[in-house]
């Protein structure tokens, strides 16, 4: 089938000009003039190749080639730019673009299809790698994917028959070695895979030096081939063209062609071959940066094998551990519960009816502080249960849409008798209807409890606590806020603690220590958080809730 060409040039006879260049060749042209038709066309045409002409204004050359890169369908599209000599003596790298291959304009019959079915050949062998992530071994003597291997010395074949070349093949080296590898030539079946004694080739010892590429336009007249004439003696070739492949200020390799006489390698044709170097260089640095990726792959991969296993195991310890420390504070509570219970009935049996009468005041004050003491005992061990269930996700919260207006309101109602008993004075303060947000209704009214039973606790006659609700964009902040004696803000940190029992300027005994702990438990198992901050006079003990 006739592969694909678009042409993306603001010269109306560029098509034309192509497909004469490619008469008689197995390729369809198609032109537009701008980028912006070309990208539109490109996305449903999915031509085979794309010609990009550098004088289209608008848009640079690399930005194009990226812009088509990023195309899905256009990942196995070959793209050539292409323009006059002075688009490419202006510096441009047509392979930092990314394109695959430059032609300059006018576009030369001789060797033009052979050079576009090369770049088909190696972007669809570059798609076939994407496609089976297939993993390359990267070992000197040099053992590429074989498939791109063939695909290039097909090239150099190519190169090779219509150039008129005797040989075309390509070397690599590595650093401080004294020999090279062929990785293919166009007789491959004869010298691919070949170790070469560098002390053989000067011709590779001074580009490998240099950097630089390297004509020797008469073997027999040149000095530098002076010590291997001999050897040279009754080779079909008399010039040779040696092009380094140079990636990063090192040089990897390069490609050696030879000829029967210094006329095969004008200017054009050293131009040619140099973008020939170019083109082999990005791919055999895309092949080692391939290989490099699924080395790292690999081992990545297996530290992660490695990583999940431990964790699995870890887990698994974690929640043996965690079921065993569960059961056992249940049991434990369990069977304190039950003595606990029967101390507190006794109690409350001695406080009632005839034998109330026969207690002094001083036995009847006794036995309501073991009422009291059972009392706290029970909710500390149900608060020690809680907290641990909520720490290890044991408890599921019912989180649904509710108004936490109106849970406040309601604990509030709870709490009105004893503040007025007290002489304290509780203030709300929020607007109704902007306060929804998903919550667990029972553990927030249990917060909100803690922290007004909390605020009860230290404030005299003639306080005031006052309960707000505030709305930001990201969060609805609950905050109980008294006029109590205030906290040490060097222990501000610590009263989130669990059984933390500071000293407080007020003198009062603050409980178990475990109110505090299992509020912010219950906030954090929300997404929210919870502080406290010393005012002016009192403290302020706020959460958030995120909406």
């Amino acid at each position: 089938m006739a592969a694909t060409i678009l042409v993306a040039d603001g010269d109306p006879l560029a098509g034309a000009r192509l497909e004469d260049a490619l008469a008689g060749e197995d390729f369809r042209v198609r032109q537009v003039s701008s980028f912006e038709d070309a990208l539109h066309l490109g996305d449903k045409l999915i031509p085979d190749i794309i010609f990009y002409d550098l004088s289209l204004p608008g848009v640079t050359g690399e930005e194009a080639c990226r812009r088509f890169r990023a195309l899905p369908l256009l990942f196995r599209t070959v793209l050539i730019i292409t323009g006059a000599r002075e688009n490419w003596d202006s510096g441009f790298d047509p392979f930092a673009a990314p394109a695959d291959d430059f032609i300059l304009k006018p576009y030369s019959q001789t060797g033009l299809a052979a050079r576009l079915r090369g770049n088909l050949l190696r972007r669809g062998e570059m798609a076939k790698v994407s496609d089976s992530a297939e993993v390359f071994t990267r070992e000197y003597p040099t053992r590429l994917h074989s498939d791109m291997i063939a695909s290039v010395e097909q090239v150099l074949c190519d190169l090779s028959r219509f150039k008129q070349l005797q040989r075309c093949s390509v070397a690599l080296v590595r650093p401080d070695e004294p020999s090279a590898y062929v990785l293919a030539s166009s007789d491959a079946s004869r010298i691919s895979g070949l170790r070469l004694d560098l002390d053989h080739y000067p011709e590779l010892q001074e580009v490998i030096r240099t950097g630089q590429p390297l004509l020797v336009a008469d073997i027999a007249r040149s000095q530098l081939m002076a010590g291997v004439r001999g050897r040279l003696a009754g080779q079909p070739f008399k010039a040779i063209l040696v092009m380094p492949l140079v990636a990063n200020q090192e040089v990897l390799g390069a490609m050696v062609f030879r000829s029967e006489s210094e006329a095969a390698f004008a200017a054009e044709e050293i131009f040619f071959c140099h973008m020939v170097a170019l083109m082999l260089t990005r791919a055999l640095q895309n092949a080692q940066s391939f290989d490099k990726f699924s080395s790292d792959y690999e081992q990545l991969r297996r530290a992660k094998e490695t990583l999940a296993i431990r964790l699995q195991h870890q887990q698994q310890q974690k929640n043996t551990g965690t079921a065993g420390q569960l059961h056992f504070l249940q049991v434990a509570a369990q069977k304190l519960r039950a003595p606990v219970t029967a101390i507190h009935g006794f109690c409350n049996l001695a406080l009632e009816g005839e034998a109330e009468h026969r207690l002094s005041a001083e036995q009847k004050d006794y036995l309501d502080k073991a009422v009291d003491c059972s009392e706290r005992l029970v909710r500390m061990m149900t608060d020690i249960i809680d907290l641990f269930r909520l720490q290890t996700g044991d408890i599921a919260l019912d989180l649904q849409p509710r108004d936490l207006g109106l849970v406040l309101r309601t604990v509030s109602d709870d709490f009105v008798a004893a503040y007025r008993a007290r002489g304290v004075s509780l203030r709300l303060e929020f607007a109704q209807g902007v306060t929804r947000v998903h919550f667990d209704a029972e553990q927030i009214r249990r917060v909100l409890s803690n922290l007004l039973s909390n605020a009860l606790q230290f404030c005299e006659p003639g306080d005031e606590v006052r309960v707000r609700l505030q709305k930001t964009e990201t969060t609805i902040q609950g905050h109980v806020q008294d006029t109590a004696c205030g906290i040490d803000p060097g222990r501000i940190e610590e009263m989130f603690e669990e059984f933390d029992r500071p000293e407080d300027p007020c003198g009062i005994d603050r409980g178990s220590g475990l109110g505090l702990a299992l509020c912010q438990t219950i906030i954090q198992a929300h997404g929210g958080r919870m502080r406290v901050v010393r005012e002016r006079r009192g403290s302020n003990f706020f959460f958030s809730l995120p909406t």
